[in-house]
């Protein structure tokens, strides 16, 4: 201890000191949204053979209405491993090593737009010259946003149907995937000319739809083995 009224903490082992005349401690907001969640999931195997899962999300985030602000987000997923079933135990033990079907279904949201679009907000970091005294600034204020109260969160559902397969001592494999992905109220905001003097409002009007597939294949070379035998 030390009777100097200006030494905080110190080590005097080390020399190190903290002075309150050389130090300052400050801090604000981190940002100006804020985002609750709430995640469940379940998960269900049943000797390999069969799986599931389902999962359950709640989000509210702060840049949308009070009563626009909770998303809910479900998924499901689904395998069934028929390798290891029994009636499959003769090609499991001779060329089949493995071989899954899988389905999955879920929706996740995007809330990634700035904070108050549901209000008529004024912004105040504008400048202009009052009068003919061009001198002296002063401080301006103008409407910056057109509110969209009904503003909420954009959703993607998504579908995959799938199988995952290999063969010959994991020498030879295959997968496929078909998916679907469809995205639905677009947080998008359309350009404007400058001389409307205010940012548009947030649209959602927009759709998207994504179909693809996808097929790999792994495969080593082989020797001494004859895939007719």
């Amino acid at each position: 201890p030390t009777s100097n009224p200006e030494f905080i903490i110190g080590h005097h082992a080390d020399n190190h000191f903290i002075y309150s005349d050389k130090t300052s401690l400050y801090g604000s907001p981190w940002g100006q949204g804020r985002l609750l969640s709430f995640f469940g999931r379940i998960n269900y195997d049943y000797k390999e053979k069969y799986m599931a899962t389902l999962v359950m999300r709640a989000d509210a985030s702060s840049n949308f209405a009070p009563d626009k602000r909770w998303g809910y987000f479900p998924s499901v997923s689904a395998g069934w491993v028929i390798s290891n079933e029994s009636f499959m135990e003769d090609m499991s033990s001779s060329w089949m090593d493995f071989f899954k079907l899988r389905a999955s279904w879920g929706r996740n949201g995007n809330q990634a737009i700035s904070p108050f679009q549901y209000l008529s907000t004024i912004a105040f970091d504008s400048r202009y010259f009052p009068g003919i005294d061009k001198t002296n600034q002063t401080t301006a204020a103008y409407p910056n946003i057109m509110s969209n109260p009904d503003v909420t969160w954009e959703t993607s559902e998504q579908t995959d149907i799938g199988l995952d397969s290999s063969f010959l001592g994991s020498r030879l494999g295959f997968t496929f995937d078909w998916y679907n992905k469809t995205t639905k109220d677009w947080l998008i905001q359309a350009p404007i000319l400058g001389i409307m003097g205010t940012a548009l409002r947030l649209l959602m009007e927009a759709t998207s739809e994504t179909v693809a597939g996808k097929f790999l294949y792994r495969g080593e070379t082989i020797s001494g083995i004859s895939l007719m035998e």
